[in-house]
């Protein structure tokens, strides 16, 4: 009998040490599956819902505003980085057009430069013809 009683008290006991492990575990699993769906898929969206207010509850008040803080962390960051890539395309833009000016300035010069020296060798050419003749 005495056995019987030790046997039922065993069993009951691994029933009671079941269900306070059921009812710690549970909540840190879900946690932690929250945690792998918000690192997998870069959604800082997701929440857990705390169903209490003990320390389980204030853990998950925690992680979600730790997720709302770095959701909103990395859309200002990807807002930023948005910007710098239309600065540099702007800048990109302002130095093709700097860089084409340039090459037409430089275009010009040499057109007036071989203008000039046509002109020059012009006058030359004058100059030494009324030379020959006056001489």
């Amino acid at each position: 009998m005495v056995t019987l009683i030790v046997v039922l008290v065993l069993l009951l006991s691994l029933w009671f040490a079941s269900k306070i492990q059921a009812a710690v575990s549970a909540p840190i699993l879900e946690l932690a599956n929250v945690a792998i769906q918000v690192s997998t898929e870069d959604d800082y969206s997701v929440r857990v819902h705390p169903r209490s207010q003990d320390e389980i509850g204030y853990l998950y008040t925690g992680f979600n505003t730790m997720l709302e803080r770095i959701g909103e962390r990395t859309t200002a960051l990807e807002n930023a980085n948005a910007g710098l890539k239309h600065e540099i395309e702007e800048r990109q833009r302002a130095q093709t057009a700097l860089h084409e000016a340039q090459a037409e300035l430089l275009r010009r010069q040499q057109e007036e430069t071989e203008r000039i020296s046509v002109e020059l060798k012009k006058a030359q050419d004058t100059l030494v013809r009324q030379t020959r003749l006056a001489a």
